[in-house]
Formats: structure tokens, C-alpha cells, sequence
């Protein structure tokens, strides 16, 4: 039997080398778990109705269908209405489900937005802006009956 040549296994050593290394270098910088993992929410339907509260008080409500076509679950933590966070209206915008809440993968949800009449008003064009805990942003443009 002959052994193999000092050249071939120094060029084996060298590229086990090179590819452990390689393999170590997308672990550490965390490449591997982002590109096998992604969050992705699709707004399937978004419009906007007049409804009367339970005291005869007419306001605009905002309708978000919202899937999560994404491989991972996605946690909503603030809502903007026109680029200011829901809190800077005070109590004339209520939203429901209240942020933050999660999307399964695959899921679907309703978000309600109850806008106040004093604050907004008919035919005006709302920016819908829902962020996500990994800095995803998703828009939705909805113009007031």
C-alpha cells in the first residue's frame, strides 16, 4: 500500500481547515439562524367604517386584517397613526388588540382602530404604521369615509 503525498495532505489539511473556519465565522455572526428564519406580516385588508359607541357617539374605526406569512412569530409593540405613536393622541385613538401581542406563524388577526372625531376627520387619508419587536415596519394608507 502506498501512503498518500505530503503535498495532497497538506492541501486536505488546508481546506478542512479553511472550511471549519468558514463554518465558524456564519455561526458566530449569526448568518445561519437569520437566513433560515423571517418575519413577515402581510396587511390583507385595511378600510375604515363609521360606528356608534354605546352613548350614540359616531367615530371612525380603522379595520387591519393581518396575516403572519413568515417561518417565525411576530411580536407588534407600537402602532403609529400619521408617523405619532397611538399614546400621543391621548384617549381619541383606542386600539384593540392593545400592543404589544404576538402572530403565530400563519396566523391571522384583526387589529381595530377607533379614531375620534374631534381629532380626525372625513375624507382624510390615515398612515397606519404597525412596528414590530424586530424593527419591522408595515403600512397601511386608509382614507376616512
Amino acid at each position: 500500500m502506498r501512503a498518500i503525498s505530503k503535498l495532497v495532505a497538506m492541501v486536505i489539511l488546508v481546506s478542512v481547515t479553511v472550511a471549519i473556519s468558514i463554518g465558524l465565522a456564519l455561526y458566530m455572526s449569526g448568518l445561519v439562524g437569520g437566513l433560515t428564519s423571517y418575519e413577515r406580516l402581510d396587511i390583507v385588508a385595511g378600510y375604515a367604517m363609521i360606528v356608534t359607541d354605546k352613548f350614540g357617539n359616531q367615530n371612525f374605526q380603522l379595520v387591519l386584517n393581518i396575516v403572519n406569512r413568515g417561518t417565525t412569530e411576530a411580536t407588534i409593540d407600537s402602532i403609529f397613526i400619521n408617523d405619532k405613536p397611538i399614546n400621543a393622541y391621548g384617549g381619541t385613538v383606542i386600539v384593540n388588540p392593545n400592543p404589544p401581542f404576538s402572530i403565530k406563524q400563519g396566523e391571522k388577526t384583526t387589529i381595530q382602530i377607533t379614531l375620534s372625531p374631534d381629532t380626525f376627520h372625513h375624507g382624510q387619508m390615515i398612515k397606519v404604521e404597525i412596528h414590530t419587536a424586530t424593527g419591522g415596519k408595515y403600512t397601511k394608507l386608509v382614507t376616512l369615509p
